[in-house]
């Protein structure tokens, strides 16, 4: 790939692993929302591992998990995809499952990027419509939305995020300076996989 392209740039195959790589032919984990009522993150980590070398062994270097959106809003169509609404709980979880797909090294033929979602205040659409506006203030904001990124991000050294669909008293968030700048990479350091060029633990 990197012959034939112009800048020699270098492809990133990625792919879904809510609860497993290949729903065909890979093993089907429990859905995330099953996984949080073991209250184990042990098991969370497992999950991860297991996933990451599935994917890992059909050229996929990154996955698209976990979701570590908190289900406040019960009409949200896609909270078994989550740890449920209790962010410490997500943010445990989180960690653990992140720790587990990444291991201690990218370079290694059973690890992928993890990429947490959807960054952040996502699982809370006004009417429970998937990418409608979220209506949040900071404090709320900080003190329960992001609590269950954080640990993923900061403790995990997650290298990649996904950001939400939605937007912010008015601003998208895939645009918002203040999320992906001064609070994601301001306060809490983080570097994607193309500014990063090793994992500090």
């Amino acid at each position: 790939v990197m012959e034939h392209n112009r800048l020699h740039i270098p492809a990133l195959f990625t792919g879904e692993a809510l609860h497993g790589f290949n729903n065909f032919e890979g093993t089907v984990f429990p859905s995330p929302i099953g996984l949080a009522a073991t209250w184990n993150p042990e098991i969370a980590r497992g999950t991860g591992a297991a996933i990451a070398a599935e994917t890992r062994c059909t050229g996929v270097d990154m996955i698209f998990a976990p979701v570590l959106d908190l289900a406040r809003e019960p009409r949200w169509g896609r909270i078994e995809e989550d740890f449920g609404e209790d962010p410490y709980l997500t943010g445990q979880m989180g960690l653990a499952y992140v720790d587990g797909a990444q291991g201690e090294s990218l370079a290694r033929d059973h690890t992928v990027v993890a990429e947490p979602k959807h960054f952040a205040g996502h699982g809370s659409p006004e009417g429970g419509a998937n990418t409608s506006p979220v209506h949040i203030g900071e404090r709320e904001l900080r003190s329960v939305m992001l609590k269950s990124f954080e640990p993923a991000l900061r403790e995990g050294h997650a290298w990649g995020v996904m950001a939400a669909y939605h937007e912010i008293d008015g601003i998208p968030v895939t645009d918002d300076p203040f999320l992906l700048k001064d609070i994601l990479r301001g306060e809490w350091g983080f570097q994607e996989i193309g500014r990063a060029s090793c994992r500090e633990r």
